[in-house]
């Protein structure tokens, strides 16, 4: 959670950065604003290894995603479709719990546990339970 130091902090950041471009395109009105890469490289400069990076990454996720309904429908063909989406839940959930905790971030509190049940019924029943019956 943002504590109110932090927030602080990042708004006079913000606000300089603000006034920073606001003075720099006072001083040149006919200029077009140079929007950056995140390695602070002109977007007309940037790599071609990075635009290739870019272009292999947006496939991998559309092969992966695509894959994802193809498992599915043949996955419907073994079991019941109650247990894919709540074995698929528990699977996503366990793996980001366990990255998260192998980067140091702390043990979620009761609250936080209850909070997500409640969420995950909710998905499973009101949002995928609807599937069923269109």
């Amino acid at each position: 959670m943002l504590n109110r130091q932090s927030y602080n902090e990042a708004h006079r950041f913000t606000t300089s950065k603000v006034q920073q471009i606001m003075t720099s395109q006072a001083t040149s009105s006919h200029s077009t604003p140079q929007f950056t890469t995140s390695d602070a490289q002109p977007i007309e400069t940037a790599s071609p290894n990075r635009r290739l990076l870019v272009i292999f990454s947006l496939l991998v996720v559309y092969i992966v995603w695509g894959t994802t309904y193809l498992g599915i429908r043949f996955a419907l063909e073994s079991f019941p479709p109650y247990f894919l989406m709540g074995s698929r839940f528990l699977a996503a959930g366990g793996l980001l719990f366990v990255f998260l905790r192998a980067r140091g971030a702390p043990m979620p509190t009761r609250v936080q546990w209850r909070s997500a049940a409640i969420v995950a019924v909710l998905l499973l029943v009101v949002r995928d339970g609807q599937r069923g019956t269109r």
